[in-house]
């Protein structure tokens, strides 16, 4: 996955656009049940990265995955991207329980698009040497 729109704008060149949402592309092929894949895989990987990052306290897991475009607005489309919202509850707590009961105490919106050309592709070195890919 690569990083795109407003964070990279931040993270890259320090400009001062507000974003609510993280936005990235995939060179994942977006046949069959992509959605449920993808939530696999970040759930999978959500508890070493947050315990890797000094965060073992807290919990992240997908809440919801929705193929995009929907297709009552587009009913012959093939969907070129997914929305996630990705929550997260500080473990032990009361956040947990409602995270647990279905609930979105703290919550990340997360667009992933398919079957987009990669003009460019930019590495960006994080703190602890750690690369992302935009």
């Amino acid at each position: 996955m690569f990083l795109k729109g407003g964070v990279l704008m931040v993270l890259a060149y320090d400009s001062p656009r507000q974003t609510a949402d993280i936005d990235l592309t995939t060179t994942l092929e977006s046949e069959g049940d992509i959605g449920n894949r993808v939530q696999e895989l970040l759930d999978a990987a959500f508890p070493r990265a947050a315990a890797t990052l000094g965060y073992a306290d807290l919990v992240v897991k997908t809440h919801s995955v929705k193929p995009l475009p929907k297709k009552r607005d587009l009913p012959d489309a093939t969907f070129p991207a997914l929305k996630l919202k990705i929550a997260s509850a500080k473990r032990a707590t009361s956040q947990e329980k409602a995270l647990e009961a279905g609930k979105v105490p703290v919550a990340i919106d997360v667009d992933i698009s398919f079957n987009e050309r990669l003009l460019q592709i930019q590495v960006l070195e994080l703190t602890g040497c750690q690369e992302l890919f935009a």
